[in-house]
């Protein structure tokens, strides 16, 4: 009876021993699940930052070819409306060349107006 009650003193401290490895494991597996949970957050935080920068990037590129092209646009029209002036210019003086000559020649009699 010695030799059995010993040999289930022995099974209980094995059981005991797997017990506490097993609540050793329990604990890591947890700890080890934080620890991921954390990095898996930090890099999801990483990512999402990342990304928020790169339509940053794509946006301020896009604006920077509209703000370009706008002020093509704008010169182009610019380059246009001073030579139409120019035009403009050029009748109004020819214009104002043949009202003076038209004063000129009914004042001096020689056309009528």
């Amino acid at each position: 009876m010695q030799q059995s009650a010993s040999r289930v003193q022995e099974v209980l401290t094995i059981l005991e021993n797997m017990e506490k490895a097993l609540d050793e494991a329990d604990k890591w597996v947890n700890e080890a699940k934080r620890s991921l949970l954390g990095f898996a957050s930090a890099e999801g935080e990483k990512a999402l930052t990342e990304a928020v920068n790169e339509a940053n990037a794509a946006a301020q590129e896009r604006l920077e070819k509209a703000k370009i092209e706008a002020e093509k646009e704008a010169e182009q029209i610019l380059q246009q409306s001073k030579g139409e002036l120019t035009k403009l210019r050029e009748k109004i003086e020819h214009s104002m060349e043949k009202a003076i000559e038209l004063t000129m020649d009914a004042i001096l009699g020689e056309k009528m107006l």
